[in-house]
């Protein structure tokens, strides 16, 4: 595997961490980076990372999974991050099928084995990570345990658009408007876009300074509002997932009161019919728990860790 560039000034984070270029099956090359020390006595967390995230988006949550004993590898999913782009559009979120980000799972288990990361191995998603992850523990990703926040298993589109968003992306594919933008935002990044006071995913306003800052001095990692094609792809992605049974890997999941981003009538459905699974719901939290206030986030992240070491 060839080094790949790690941008810890952006990360915000002492903990040095490699990174590499990973080629998938079907030759898209996409980035990892692996944290691996001598304190990584329980094994490794995988991190599935959310929609039109990146690896340094991680760099101030990252530590407290260190710490508390863990190895981590993290991914860059194609189409964001510093992987390969798959709309001509470059700043577009934007995926052909949802099936083949597992082609990048597939990729990042082979690169966890060639660096023999320690064992057990496990499985963290957030968001769009989550829709991603539960596909991967359905298909047998050789995970122990897995954890999720704000897990993407349905998006939530403005109520006008409800009963349209499924045949509308679906018009647009098949009129070959697949790479349009779902949102005036278009190719922004969310939190260029956005003001803290209107924001959907913290309520800590030094955190959100934290993405505004990494946004203007790392815009090449940064992508905009998805498109089409993306959310025609993720709805069919959603409605696949919810007919199939919950797979047989522990599983604990949070999700914030006042998230707004995915719906939580599906989370609950999910969750009540998955055996040794349980359902935290947050309160005073919006959609990404890891960079809540701190208290919040804390809480989150020694609730996922401890779980994590009952399978150690």
């Amino acid at each position: 595997m060839e080094q790949a560039p790690l941008n810890n000034e952006v990360a915000d984070s002492d903990e040095v961490g490699t990174a590499y270029w990973i080629n998938t099956e079907d030759k898209v090359r996409v980035r990892v980076a692996v944290w691996n020390d001598e304190r990584a006595i329980n094994g490794t967390i995988l991190f599935f990372t959310g929609r039109a995230e990146f690896i340094e988006k991680y760099g101030r949550t990252l530590p407290s999974f260190l710490e508390q004993g863990f190895a981590a590898c993290l991914i860059d999913w194609r189409g964001q991050g510093l992987s390969d782009r798959t709309a001509s559009d470059v700043r577009l979120g934007h995926v052909n099928h949802f099936s083949e980000y597992q082609s990048d799972v597939a990729a990042m288990i082979q690169a966890v084995r060639l660096l023999n990361l320690p064992r057990p191995w496990y499985l963290f998603g957030h968001s769009m990570g989550a829709n991603i992850g539960l596909r991967s523990l359905i298909d047998g990703i050789p995970v122990v345990a897995s954890a999720f926040t704000a897990p993407m298993w349905n998006i939530v589109v403005p109520s006008f658009l409800q009963h349209l968003a499924k045949p509308l992306s679906r018009l647009a594919v098949i009129a070959g408007q697949g790479e349009m933008y779902t949102k005036s935002q278009k190719g922004k990044s969310y939190a260029l876009h956005r003001s803290f006071e209107d924001n959907s995913i913290t309520t800590d306003r030094e955190m959100y300074e934290y993405f505004i800052r990494q946004a203007e001095s790392f815009p090449k990692a940064h992508i905009g509002a998805p498109s089409m094609r993306w959310l025609h792809e993720g709805l069919a992605e959603c409605d696949r997932l919810s007919n199939m049974p919950s797979p047989d890997v522990p599983c604990s999941a949070f999700v914030g009161i006042d998230d707004v981003t995915v719906g939580r009538k599906e989370i609950e459905n999910r969750m009540s019919r998955w055996r040794n699974g349980s359902l935290t719901i947050v309160k005073d939290a919006k959609h990404d728990l890891l960079c809540e206030t701190p208290h919040i986030s804390q809480t989150v992240i020694n609730d996922i860790c401890t779980f994590f070491r009952h399978y150690s």
